[in-house]
């Protein structure tokens, strides 16, 4: 799928949709290059649920 495509799937610009991709490899690159460290390095997928 080129990104055109999928702007227009997403229902955004080229540009836009050309942006996301940036930042979503940029992420993905970041998961997959994660060693043992302080868990502040650790991506955050989903914040915990708070006790009620």
């Amino acid at each position: 799928m080129t990104v055109s495509e999928a702007a227009q799937v997403l229902g955004c610009t080229r540009t836009t949709a050309a942006v996301r991709l940036h930042r979503a490899r940029g992420r993905l690159n970041d998961a997959m290059s994660y060693r043992s460290g302080s868990p502040a390095q650790q991506p955050v997928l989903a914040s915990p649920r708070k006790a009620q």
